[in-house]
């Protein structure tokens, strides 16, 4: 997995954020941190009684 895995994986999911209907993107944004890529995204997700806040991050670890 290269630095720029966070990025693709950004791009790849950011349609199906978009058009979930039980789901709400607050921020979403890619920074670096010691040459490698990080991918950040905050949702609000809709469950049968209540809203559940989300934070995601993702990355490489060990070439993953």
């Amino acid at each position: 997995m290269t630095p720029t895995t966070a990025v693709n994986y950004m791009r790849r999911m950011n349609p199906r954020w978009k058009s979930s209907s039980y789901s709400e993107i607050i921020n979403k944004y890619v920074y670096e941190v010691d040459g490698y890529n990080i991918g950040k995204i905050e949702l609000i997700s809709n469950a049968a009684d209540t809203k559940i806040y989300n934070n995601m991050i993702c990355f490489s670890y060990n070439g993953n």
